[in-house]
């Protein structure tokens, strides 16, 4: 499994790091307000609370899900909309909600990842491979 996962793990990584350079680019620029940071956040809180409520309300988990969920609607899912958003000017403040967002979710994934990847033993969930 670690052969599919950590292509994945890294891809998320690099898109991190991308979404990153950028969100610093426009903070320097202050293309990046508070209003961003504030829906950004809302945003990772958002998806978060969803994820979280499926596990929670869940009988059993598969082993490596979070590791797929939790990278795929967190990271990966923002980012695309961003890229998304982007091409459209009208969306740009939408988009840099978005591109912030990659940034906040990765950051609350390292720090807090007890409740992220390791959310099945958090919760104490039966585990099927």
């Amino acid at each position: 499994m670690g052969i599919v996962l950590l292509p994945i793990l890294f891809f998320a990584l690099a898109i991190t790091i991308r979404s990153g350079i950028a969100v610093y680019k426009a903070i320097k620029n202050k293309a990046i307000t508070i209003k961003h940071c504030a829906s950004a956040l809302i945003i990772t809180l958002a998806i978060y609370t969803a994820l979280f409520s499926s596990y929670y309300f869940s009988s059993n988990a598969y082993a490596f899900s979070p590791y797929f969920l939790f990278t795929f609607f967190m990271v990966l899912a923002p980012y695309l909309m961003s890229l998304w958003l982007r091409k459209d000017p009208k969306d740009a403040e939408i988009y840099k909600g978005f591109i912030v967002s990659v940034v906040f979710s990765a950051v609350f994934i390292v720090v807090f990842y007890r409740y992220t990847f390791g959310i099945i033993q958090y919760l104490k969930l039966p585990v099927h491979h």
